[in-house]
């Protein structure tokens, strides 16, 4: 253990100080070599990297890229596959220096997460949504132009981001109810800014490809605005549910369906009339049915015809006996 100062000793190094007997001024002594090979802390950069120190994340990234997909895919009215391929940790600053020119980049809220995020269309899927959004024929291929965007341009592709801002909103349910909103869109990068220059964000990138639509989606967000769900996102029962596949959740739900009940109706005929002859129905009235005693009933599970059935009896009460299906039945609007 440090030997400590007395208080005397203490005072005595006050009184040298105060006498000049020590320098205080004097230059400090050559660090040890034990010393030299210390690391500069970067208290705004992590020194890991953010996917491993948020764990699962990469979960509620793969849910985005999953409903950006089918989101996209019904406005488009063609098969859109959205992939994640990169997890990327960087300042702010940097991160927007090498910003592609000409990229749309949406300013989204995250409420009620600590701060805003960017959601990112490069050029090429711009102009690519666009060419097949006005009606152009992209089967053979889609040229890039050299320019920035309309307004108009602009004002369509904000609607395709409102639809991710959604998927991202159903993506993140399992941690928090989020309200996500596009507050602007812009496509000059010195005109964003969300956080300071030196903070820390997490750039989640995901391609995009349609046929011969391609291009490449990014969500920016602070790495402090996640960082309170870190806990939650190592919660076992969260793990279980979405990263084994979907297993155990398929097991659930297969174990609630048995236990789920049903109507179940045994319809021994069926017969047609008009709307005049139901209002001349009376008591005494006897409605024919025209089929025979000896022929089979359906059995309707939820107003659906499911099996074939006779009619009898059983310990005194009416019932019914299953003797096939439907399939074997004949047409279900038949007479019986």
């Amino acid at each position: 253990m440090d030997k400590l100062l007395t208080q005397d000793e203490i005072n005595d190094l006050l009184e040298a100080i105060e006498s000049g007997e020590v320098d205080i001024d004097a230059e400090a002594d050559e660090p040890s070599s034990s010393n030299r090979d210390l690391q500069r802390l970067d208290l705004f950069r992590g020194q890991t990297s953010a996917r491993w120190r948020v764990a699962n994340f990469d979960i509620i990234l793969d849910a985005f890229a999953r409903n950006s997909g089918i989101s996209m895919a019904n406005r488009l009215k063609r098969s859109v596959s959205v992939k994640r391929v990169a997890i990327e940790t960087e300042t702010f600053e940097n991160f927007l220096q090498d910003l592609q020119e000409q990229s749309l980049i949406g300013i989204v809220s995250f409420e009620p997460l600590r701060s805003g995020g960017l959601l990112i269309f490069d050029c090429p899927l711009s102009f690519c949504l666009l060419e097949v959004m006005f009606g152009g024929n992209s089967e053979a291929g889609i040229s890039i132009p050299d320019r920035e965007l309309t307004s108009i341009e602009i004002n369509v592709l904000k609607n395709v981001m409102r639809d991710s801002c959604q998927d991202w909103e159903a993506a993140f349910e399992p941690l928090d109810e989020l309200k996500t909103n596009l507050v602007q869109a812009e496509i000059n990068p010195r005109l964003v800014s969300i956080v300071s220059p030196e903070t820390e964000v997490l750039v989640s990138r995901f391609s995009v490809k349609a046929g011969n639509i391609f291009g490449q989606m990014s969500l920016v967000i602070p790495f402090f605005a996640i960082e309170p769900y870190k806990e939650k996102l190592k919660n076992r029962m969260f793990d279980v549910i979405t990263v084994s596949g979907g297993q155990a959740w398929t097991k659930t739900i297969h174990d609630e369906m048995m236990e789920m009940e049903t109507e179940v109706r045994a319809q021994f005929a069926t017969a047609s009339l008009t709307i005049r002859e139901i209002l001349n129905l009376k008591a005494g009235d006897i409605i024919e049915l025209n089929m025979d005693r000896q022929a089979g009933q359906r059995v309707l599970v939820e107003q659906k015809p499911k099996f074939q059935a006779v009619a009898g009896t059983r310990k005194g009460k009416k019932a019914v006996r299953i003797t096939g299906t439907t399939g074997q039945y004949g047409d279900e609007n038949g007479s019986e």
